[in-house]
């Protein structure tokens, strides 16, 4: 996109049908670029010069002017009073209110912020945001949600890659070097309602994030800004990332492209932040309300740094005058000048390992009668040089003072103490060394603040239960119907287009931990007015703590409270009704000490149960005459109880004999049963083998009857046939 000239109409294009187009609303972002580059351009130019005096990058390479490095001293003691170590997000309930299930949204948030500022170095974009207040001025940061998404194959409509799982997702936080950032103009940062960043991306980044199509049409002729090396391919394409607030729309809008309106995106925001802005307020320097340019701390003292710099050159030209010279006499005939001669160039020559130098003199009577050396030489006098060198370094000196009143860098601050000074005296100059930067030590704070709340609010908003499981190690106990939340429709490397097919994150396995958080917690962290309400974000001190401090803040802290708690225990006894009194104190106590932030949660559970229990009725003295029947009535009892015992003892050893006389007539019946069992199995098999044999005897009689029966017809059937054959044959005889 080129930059827009100076000379486009300041009003902007009449909306269509009362509703604006991509094109107009993209020409309206071009003018306030334009107009934030004329409003903001001295201040780019001085920042750029300022970071090269820092560097030490101002000065050629071949020059022989010195230079006294008080911007570089300055801002090296200012950055550990500033910032140095990774701030801890402390998420607590608003109002410390009994609430179960905000405690733990707290604790979650606490915990998933903490986390990813750790794996995700944000250490080291706070790093660089505080060199840009500190140098030029002004620092930013901006956060983002990245998912990272496990795509399958095409749509068969639209061809689109269609999302099966995703694998991760974490928030972002990035730094925005000051001259990439830019907004509307205003007087205020909360008349701001149009944000921007440049980015640089090759020609793979663009196609993945806009297409091949729309990667084609840019110019990939910008270099990374961080590479110096002048012979490398340019081979980035400089995008614009835009949020406006009044119109509700993000879009993104390339520098250069082959073809006009290099529009490559125009829509929702890929994610609803409360403030709408995925950046914070910058980090400022001096500004008033006349404008957001701020002005760099150096240029508070620069007069005072040049005319240290014109004397540091001066003084490094004096020095050079600090050689011993003279004027000797010349000539043949002058007596003793050619052996001073030789003696002014032994020791130009610097000879330093002869232990003594011996010139010979040819004419020493003509030499003394004229006064020996000191007559001869005219030395060039150094004492005026000597004092101008003094002058110098004394006026370069106060100069340097000037800028410590200027800046507010007293000499404790440096370590320059006076050996002569009292402790208390020096801990008051240290106090005052700090009281000056303090504004801008929470300015720091507020800055890790907000972008803290930033990245709480991506995880409490888009993180899905299970990522927030795995990053605080607690565990997710959904309802038995869940409806797992929606998830925002998001712009490219912004957030996640919610797409069909879309699988949750694998299931990790369980962790041990008796921390759990259900639907109604994460229903808590997906309000933004509920969590808003319920919640608050801080952060701890972003620099180094002093230990001794420290550790007498904990003595004095466990001091006040062993005091009140002795004090309660020896008045509420006596008076319970004051119970109330001592533990609200008590929490109001705690909250005056930075370290007894970390007991009030368990300050408070625990003198509100004791109030409780103080403020309980007490029973009256026990009466001496109904404490003896109480006493006689308990021995009865022990009595009765006793010979209820005996009773039962007996009861229990006759239930044992009669059972052991049971058992054993039932042993007997059993025997006896058993025997007879035998006994009439015995018969039965002795019933059976006499009728088995009495069976077999009926078939043996009635098998030889019938064999008798059988031979006996045959007997007859032959005797029959003998009659008939007989008469037969007494017939033919009679014929």
């Amino acid at each position: 996109m080129a930059e827009p000239a100076d000379t486009q109409p300041d009003t902007d294009p009449a909306p269509v049908k009362g509703k604006e187009t991509d094109a107009q609303i993209k020409a309206s972002w071009e003018r306030e670029l334009s107009r934030y580059n004329k409003a903001f351009e001295p201040w780019l130019r001085k920042a750029d010069k300022l970071v090269k005096i820092y560097l030490n990058e101002d000065r050629a390479e071949n020059t022989t002017k010195r230079a006294f490095a008080m911007l570089w001293s300055n801002v090296e003691t200012l950055k550990p009073a500033i910032y140095v170590k990774l701030p801890v997000v402390n998420c607590s309930r608003r109002y410390k209110d009994p609430d179960p299930t905000g405690r733990t949204a707290s604790e979650m948030l606490e915990r998933t912020t903490n986390c990813g500022f750790e794996l995700y170095d944000a250490h080291e974009v706070f790093e660089q945001v505080r060199d840009d207040r500190l140098i030029p001025g002004r620092g930013q940061a901006w956060a983002r949600y990245e998912a990272d998404i496990e795509y399958g194959a095409p749509d068969e409509k639209t061809k689109a890659p269609t999302p099966e799982k995703l694998k991760g997702e974490k928030f972002c936080v990035d730094y925005v070097h000051y001259s990439d950032f830019g907004h509307n103009t205003a007087r205020i940062w909360r008349d701001v309602w149009l944000v921007w960043r440049r980015v640089y991306k090759d020609r793979q980044e663009a196609t993945d994030t806009w297409g091949a199509e729309k990667a084609d049409k840019l110019v990939y002729n910008a270099r990374d800004p961080g590479d110096k090396d002048a012979t490398q391919e340019a081979d980035k394409a400089v995008i614009f990332e835009f949020w406006d607030k009044k119109r509700d729309k993000v879009g993104w809008v390339a520098k250069d492209s082959k073809e006009p309106g290099a529009l490559l995106a125009i829509g929702e925001p890929p994610f609803r932040f409360v403030n709408f802005f995925p950046c914070p307020k910058p980090f400022y320097a001096s500004k008033t309300s006349k404008s957001l340019v701020p002005t760099p701390d150096y240029d508070y003292y620069k007069d005072q740094a040049n005319e240290i710099d014109d004397l540091t050159a001066r003084i490094a030209g004096l020095t050079d005058w600090l050689v011993l010279k003279g004027f000797v006499p010349a000539g043949p005939s002058t007596e003793g000048a050619a052996g001073v001669k030789t003696m002014i160039e032994v020791l130009q020559s610097r000879i330093t390992e002869a232990g003594s130098i011996l010139i010979p003199i040819e004419s020493w009577a003509g030499f003394t009668e004229k006064g020996g050396a000191s007559k001869l030489i005219d030395w060039v006098p150094l004492d005026i040089v000597i004092q101008t060198l003094q002058a110098a370094v004394e006026t370069r000196q106060q100069l340097i003072q000037d800028i410590y009143q200027i800046t507010g860098i007293s000499d404790i601050s440096r370590g320059d103490t006076d050996p002569n000074e009292t402790a208390t005296a020096q801990q008051i100059k240290a106090q005052t060394g700090t009281r000056r930067v303090r504004t801008t030590k929470d300015e720091m704070a507020r800055f890790t603040k907000d972008v803290a709340s930033l990245c709480a609010e991506i995880a409490a908003k888009q993180f899905q239960p299970q990522t927030l499981a795995d990053m605080t190690g607690m565990k997710y106990v959904p309802a038995p119907q869940q409806i797992a939340p929606a998830m925002m429709p998001g712009m490219p490397q912004q957030g996640m287009p919610q797409q069909p097919g879309m699988q949750p994150q694998q299931q990790m396995p369980e962790m041990s931990t008796s921390l759990t958080f259900d639907d109604k917690v994460m229903q808590l962290l997906r309000d933004d007015r509920m969590r808003g309400f319920r919640i608050d974000i801080e952060t701890d001190s972003t620099i180094q703590p002093d230990e001794d401090l420290e550790k007498q803040r904990r003595v004095e802290f466990g001091e006040v409270l062993g005091g009140m708690m002795k004090s309660a225990a020896e008045t509420l006894p006596a008076a319970p009704d004051l119970a109330p009194i001592f533990a609200e104190g008590l929490k109001f106590m705690s909250r005056g000490f930075r370290v007894g932030r970390q007991m009030e949660d368990v300050i408070e559970r625990t003198m509100d149960a004791w109030a409780q229990k103080m403020m309980q009725p007490k029973e009256p003295p026990p009466d001496p005459k109904m404490e003896a029947v109480k006493a006689k009535a308990a021995a009865d009892q022990a009595k009765l109880q006793q010979e209820g015992q005996i009773a039962q003892q007996e009861l229990a050893q006759e239930a044992q004999i009669e059972g052991a006389k049971l058992k054993q007539e039932m042993e007997i019946n059993a025997a006896e049963a058993a025997q007879e069992a035998e006994i009439a199995r015995m018969n039965a098999t002795l019933d059976a083998a006499i009728k088995r044999q009495t069976a077999e005897a009926n078939i043996q009689t009635t098998q030889m009857k019938a064999d008798a029966s059988i031979e006996q017809s045959a007997i007859a059937a032959k005797a029959k046939a003998k009659a008939a054959k007989t008469n037969g044959a007494g017939k033919n005889g009679s014929r």
